[in-house]
Parts: structure tokens; C-alpha cells; sequence
């Protein structure tokens, strides 16, 4: 039975409830403007008690649940350089919410903190923040430590950032002047046309593609196996970004063509060079004398290939990844086809990073809306009678 006290202005609710050891512990909540909230709210908490749900006397700071649950379920899960990106959403909460324990967080306290984080971050980098943080909210909800999602519908509207002097992907013409040209340097005794060509056509993370091997290429059914990635901080392999990230992605018969050329070219360079064990990973994308080429010289050789083929701009590997989904968004393929070929985690991602790639096309589509409805009146002859047109319309 709950029980009710005003303090000062604000009403608070108190309950009594008993904890998975067998001990009756208070749980108690203050700051609702009037009674009745206060006992809608204690009500429910004693309704889900009722069904099982298992209230969690565990009350730590913020930061120190997030540093918990990110080294449970992220560490040694997803890749190194994605994992560090969970350290700046840790000092970020320690900035904005130093002070707070998990229990004490509500909605109120949340959207300040972020309106605070908005004067000095961008929208990009608040937005990730927010999903990371969210993440381990949900799961401090399921585990009955907070009764709320305190993230949920939250306001964000960080710094405008100011666009760089290249863009982020090629557009389609671009992108055809760019695999014509790169098909005719493709050779095993240079890793770089092989590399951004499978980055171009599969939308690959540069790390999938580094970690990409012989057997995870399905030669019969057409398809590309994403099972692990290469951490060249660490000389070896490493699990994907996430659970999404390991997927099949489908390949056309020109590309099935090319990469098995490559395969057996380049075993026949491996023989001719009579190097002892010149693959031992069974890697596609291995240089006979450098191994595997970082990331920041692939982009060197990238940038100097947009340059020799005349390309105003130049892109980065991970610029072949946003060329690849915004060739499939300008040719009208389904959004989640596309996002699953990603390997996002949710859509949500996918229709925040093309999300002005998709506005383009909506003006397009917003034309052939009009141009439908606009057939449709025209061929519907007003006047006539109603019954005798649809009549005719189904005999066509």
C-alpha cells in the first residue's frame, strides 16, 4: 500500500516493496505537482510489481552504470575504434550529468542537460550520444533499476557543423566514370583497385573489406559473407561493428566475374613471386609485400585516383559506402533492402545519415504523387454515373 506526503509544494509517493533476497525495501519518488500524479505513478509501479516485474534497489551515478554496462555487453563486441566512441558518450555524461544517479534522472533533468550539450556540440554527435546512452537506459528499464525511459522523445538541435570542401559520395554519373576506370586497374600486384572496388559495389565498411577472406565469398549463390572485420591495430581479426553488421550481401554477375579473376591471378602472382605462405590469412585484399594497407594510405591512393580520372572532388573509402547507398536510393530501392545491406544496426540510422539524399528524391516523388492523382481525375469522367465507371474500370 502506497503511501502519500506533500512536501512543500510537490507530493510524494512511498511504497514498500520486497526485493529478490526476501528484504522489504522503500522506494520513494517525490516532484509531482498533485496528488492524483503522484498516486497514477505509484499505482502502475504497484500494478507491474503485481505482474512479476522486479523493482531494483540499485541506485548508482549515471556514468558509473554506463562505464558498467558498456564494458558487460560492448567490450571485446564490437570493433576498437567503435568501442572508444562509447568513452566520449562517458564524458559527456560526466560534463552534463555529474551529478546524478540513475534513479534520480527524469525527462525534466535530461532535456536540460542536452539543451546545455546543444550550445557547444553538433546535431550529429548529440544524436549519437543520445543513442548510446538510450541503450543502456532501456536495459536498466528491463532490469527494473528505473521504472522510465528517460531518453524517449527527447529534443535535440545541436551546433550547425560547416561542411568541408568535399563531399561525402559521388553521384551517379560519377560513380559510373569511376568504376569504368577502376576495372581497368584492377591488378593483385596493387591492392587499391580492388579494395575501393568492392568498397564501391557492396557498401562495406573499410575494416569488412580489409578483413574480407576467400571463403567468405559464395561463388554459386552470388554473395558476400560479412562475418568479421581486420583490426590492424592488433594484426588480426575482429568481430563486426554489431549484430547487424553481420550479413550476406548479394553481388551481380560482373562483380561475382571479377573478384573471381582476381582470386586466381592472384594466386598465380603469389606462385611466380615463390613466396613461402604468401597468404596465410587467406585474405582478398593482401599486398604480396605490405600486407594489409592502412586506411589512411588507401585514402591517399583514392584521393590521387579521383584526381587522375578527372573527378572535381575526391571522397574517402568510408565516402564509398555513402556513394554506394546513395546509388541505391537514386534507383528507388527499398529503404530497409538498403539498411540491412549496411549493416545498421536500426533504420533509424539509415534515414538520419541519407536523410538529405532523401529529401532530393521526395521532391521528385511529390511530382509522380500529383501526376497519379492527377490521371486518375482525368480518366474519371464526372457526371456519369458512379457505378457503371467503376464497372468499366474493373473490365479493363
Amino acid at each position: 500500500m502506497a503511501r502519500y506526503v506533500k512536501r512543500g509544494k510537490v507530493w510524494q509517493y512511498e511504497l514498500s516493496i520486497k526485493e529478490a533476497d526476501g528484504k522489504y525495501k522503500k522506494i520513494r519518488k517525490s516532484g509531482f505537482r498533485t496528488k492524483s500524479e503522484a498516486i497514477a505513478e505509484a499505482s502502475s509501479l504497484e500494478s507491474k510489481i503485481k505482474q512479476g516485474f522486479k523493482v531494483n534497489s540499485k541506485n548508482i551515478l549515471l556514468s558509473e552504470a554506463f562505464l558498467e554496462w558498456m564494458e558487460i555487453f560492448k567490450k571485446g563486441k564490437i570493433e576498437s575504434s567503435t568501442y572508444k566512441t562509447y568513452f566520449s558518450t562517458l564524458a559527456y555524461i560526466n560534463k552534463f550529468f555529474a551529478a546524478y544517479t540513475v534513479k534520480e534522472m527524469d525527462r525534466v533533468k535530461y532535456q536540460i542537460g542536452i539543451n546545455k550539450a546543444s550550445e557547444t556540440l553538433s546535431n550529429g554527435t548529440i544524436k549519437n550520444f543520445n543513442r548510446q546512452l538510450r541503450s543502456c537506459v532501456k536495459f536498466l528499464v528491463d532490469e527494473g533499476i528505473i521504472q522510465s525511459d528517460f531518453t524517449q522523445k527527447v529534443s535535440i538541435k545541436g551546433q550547425k557543423v560547416i561542411k568541408e570542401n568535399h563531399v561525402k559520395f559521388l553521384n551517379y554519373s560519377e560513380f559510373e566514370l569511376f568504376i569504368t576506370s577502376l576495372k581497368k586497374q584492377i591488378d593483385p600486384s596493387n591492392t587499391y583497385p580492388i579494395t575501393f572496388y568492392i568498397g564501391a559495389m557492396t557498401g562495406m565498411r573499410y575494416s569488412e573489406i580489409t578483413g574480407l577472406t576467400w571463403d567468405n565469398i559464395d561463388f554459386d549463390n552470388d554473395v558476400i559473407k560479412v562475418r568479421k572485420t581486420w583490426r590492424y591495430d592488433e594484426k588480426g581479426f575482429g568481430p563486426t561493428k554489431n549484430e547487424s553488421s553481420v550479413r550476406d550481401i548479394v553481388i551481380d554477375g560482373s562483380t561475382k566475374m571479377i573478384l573471381w579473376r582476381y582470386k586466381h591471378r592472384q594466386e598465380k602472382l603469389f606462385q611466380d613471386l615463390e613466396l613461402t605462405n604468401p597468404n596465410p590469412d587467406n585474405l582478398v585484399c593482401w599486398h604480396p609485400r605490405r600486407g594489409i594497407i592502412v586506411i589512411s594510405e588507401a585514402n591517399k591512393a583514392l584521393k590521387q585516383f579521383c584526381n587522375e580520372i578527372g573527378l572535381d572532388h575526391h571522397i574517402t573509402s568510408h565516402g564509398l559506402r555513402h556513394t554506394h547507398a546513395s546509388v541505391l536510393l537514386y534507383k528507388r530501392v527499398n529503404i530497409m533492402t538498403i539498411s540491412k545491406r549496411l549493416g545498421h544496426a536500426n533504420i533509424s540510422i539509415t534515414l538520419d545519415t541519407y536523410s538529405h539524399i532523401l529529401k532530393e528524391l521526395e521532391k521528385i516523388e511529390n511530382k509522380e504523387v500529383k501526376n497519379i492523382f492527377s490521371k486518375i481525375n482525368k480518366d474519371i469522367k464526372f457526371g456519369t454515373n458512379l457505378a457503371q465507371q467503376i464497372k468499366k474500370e474493373r473490365n479493363r
